[in-house]
């Protein structure tokens, strides 16, 4: 079963829509979604993740479908936001709220969220927080909705067995790193 099935889920708003996306992840599976716009982007990003309800199609995270099943469905999944990663800046009250989201220790939520940073390092400290933040429950489906390329690797590195699809709109997907880049990067540390 795929953890992550969508199948011509559309959304259509007052003022805009976003195309029919079809996409289906099974465990440890990456993929990259181009949309047309970046607003179609981080739409097709927020209906992957169960954030947005498709207006028709349908999406199944793990088997639930996140209309009917919104709470188990989004157990499932960590969700980075393109925007809110420059917002955060108190990395223990950040860990602190997720905890309580899915109920989990605080004390040792905020001990793994920190770990978890430490492996970041690169990344813009609101993105670091961000991404230990999603991944502190220990999805099975990581959405990236417009990550840069550090984003996007230190989420592949961090969660190797979760589900991963990013999300772009057109132009904004990052060129891969050639391995001789990434050798360099991993001596560096």
């Amino acid at each position: 079963m795929a953890i992550l099935d969508m199948r011509e889920a559309t959304f259509c708003g007052r003022k805009t829509s976003v195309a029919p996306v079809t996409i289906a992840l099974n465990e440890s599976e990456r993929d990259d979604l181009v949309c047309e716009s970046a607003f179609a982007a981080a739409v097709a990003a927020r209906l992957a993740a169960g954030i947005v309800k498709c207006t028709t199609g349908v999406v199944f995270v793990g088997g639930f479908d996140p209309k009917i099943q919104p709470v188990q469905a989004k157990r499932l999944i960590g969700f980075v936001s393109h925007v809110g990663p420059r917002t955060i800046t108190n990395a223990a009250a950040y860990f602190a709220y997720r905890a309580a989201l899915w109920e989990l220790d605080r004390p040792s939520s905020i001990e793994h969220g920190k770990a978890l940073m430490k492996r970041f390092d690169g990344l813009p400290s609101g993105e670091s927080i961000a991404l230990a933040g999603a991944l502190l429950h220990q999805p099975l489906l990581l959405v990236l909705d417009r990550p840069d390329r550090l984003l996007r690797d230190a989420a592949q590195e961090a969660a190797p067995n979760a589900a991963l699809l990013a999300v772009y709109g057109p132009g904004e997907m990052p060129a891969k790193r050639p391995n001789a880049d990434l050798a360099i990067a991993g001596a560096m540390q």
